[in-house]
């Protein structure tokens, strides 16, 4: 009895090694090819190893496959939605929920004076705080010019 009790210490631990040496390194193959999802959701998912890592390693795979699918659509969908404020004549600016500039159109750069790459990401009051100082320099520039001409009738409306 003594002699099966210390063959069971050794052979149980034994055991245990060899089936985390079966699973861990399948589970760590795993986990790496499901990390990669985030930055390529082109690469597939294929881990080889004991049936149930490789019935987990197919079910990511088809995850992937179908944010593949959706992240494609959304992409093309978005492609759409930008040439068509694109091709429109009135300026468009869109906003996120803090206020700031997330897009605009070719009609708003140009009615507005203003890089797009500059206004992205600025305050939508930053925006017009801008265009107010631009006006502000059109009419000092006006005024200038009215005045060495000795007219200002049409820089007051007077």
């Amino acid at each position: 009895v003594g002699l099966v009790v210390v063959g069971l210490l050794f052979f149980v631990p034994f055991l245990g090694w060899l089936l985390a040496q079966r699973f861990s390194g399948s589970i760590r193959q795993l986990a790496q090819s499901a990390e990669t999802i985030g930055a390529d959701l082109t690469r597939p998912i294929t881990v080889s190893g004991p049936h149930e890592i490789q019935i987990l390693s197919q079910s990511i795979e088809r995850m992937r496959q179908h944010l593949y699918k959706t992240h494609s659509a959304l992409q093309a969908e978005k492609a759409r939605y930008a040439n068509i404020l694109e091709s429109v004549e009135e300026g468009v600016i869109t906003l996120d929920q803090a206020e700031r500039v997330t897009s605009l159109n070719q009609s708003a750069e140009a009615m507005l004076a203003i890089d797009r790459g500059k206004a992205l990401g600025l305050p939508c009051d930053d925006l017009f705080d801008d265009l107010r100082a631009i006006a502000r320099s059109a009419l000092l520039t006006l005024s200038d010019h009215a005045d060495r001409k000795g007219n200002t009738s049409y820089v007051t409306g007077r």
